[in-house]
């Protein structure tokens, strides 16, 4: 398992949760050689289930030897949070299965958060392949369309990545 948390201090709290056995720190505190013997711990000792990193893991990082990743909070990009979840999924990974989950608390500032990546990664996707355009071809976002669309969400939607 992999969990991602973009506070440092958070690295240190989740850690607390579990057996320093178990599990193993990566963030970008770390020198580059205890980042690389903590991720070679990850990758090779079978009794090193968790990586706990800050936002420093979830770029360049290849672990193909976990198959879950636990986004503890919300990066500030969509495109933070989709290298984050790409972290696993490897051409080299063993697991025909990996799963990505996210933890959100009911009308938190972290759903609102959700809704409004989701709503730029949207935005974002329109400019790409036109998906979305209005009919003069332009995106309508306006205070007006993005209030519309969080109170539409929260009005009993549920999360979906």
């Amino acid at each position: 398992v992999v969990v991602f948390t973009r506070y440092l201090p958070m690295v240190q709290i989740l850690s607390e949760c579990f057996d320093p056995v178990i599990w193993t720190p990566y963030t970008g505190r770390m020198s580059a050689k205890k980042k690389e013997a903590s991720l070679l711990r990850f990758q090779t000792d079978p009794a090193t289930r968790f990586l706990i990193s800050s936002d420093a893991g979830g770029f360049g990082l290849d672990i193909p030897q976990a198959n879950i990743i636990l986004n503890y909070d919300m990066p500030d990009t969509w495109g933070a949070a989709k290298q984050r979840n790409t972290r696993i999924v490897r051409t080299s990974s063993t697991f025909d299965v990996v799963s990505r989950n996210w933890v959100f608390l009911d009308n938190s500032v972290e759903l609102r958060h959700w809704a409004r990546l989701n709503h730029k990664r949207d935005i974002a996707e329109a400019f790409r392949d036109k998906r979305g355009l209005n009919e003069r071809t332009s995106i309508a976002v306006t205070t007006e369309t993005l209030t519309t669309f969080l109170e539409s969400y929260f009005d009993g939607n549920e999360v979906a990545e």
